[in-house]
C-alpha cells in the first residue's frame, strides 16, 4: 500500500500479485491491485482483476464500486 501510495506503481503491482500467488482469495488484494493498474493506465489489465472480483459474488457495496471502476474503464479506453 506505501508503494502505491507513493506512486511507485510498478513495485505496487508486483507486491500485490505475490500476494495473490500465495492466496489467490484475497479479493481486497485483488481489487488493489486493480486500482493501482487503473492509477498506472493499465486500463486493460486492472479489467480482470475486477471482474474475477465481481465474479467471487461480492457484498453489494463491493460489487458497485467494482462496477463504477469497470465503466471508468470503458470510459477511458473507448475510442471516439
Amino acid at each position: 500500500m506505501s508503494a502505491k501510495h507513493l506512486g511507485r506503481y510498478s513495485l505496487a503491482e508486483e507486491k500485490f500479485n505475490r500476494m495473490l500467488a500465495i492466496d489467490p482469495t484475497l479479493h481486497r488484494v485483488r481489487l488493489e491491485l486493480a486500482s493501482t493498474l487503473i492509477a498506472a493506465g493499465k486500463y486493460e489489465e486492472a479489467r480482470r482483476p475486477l471482474q474475477e472480483v465481481r465474479s467471487a459474488s461480492p457484498p453489494p457495496e463491493v460489487a458497485e464500486n467494482v462496477d463504477r471502476l469497470l465503466l471508468l474503464i470503458d470510459d477511458k479506453t473507448r475510442s471516439v
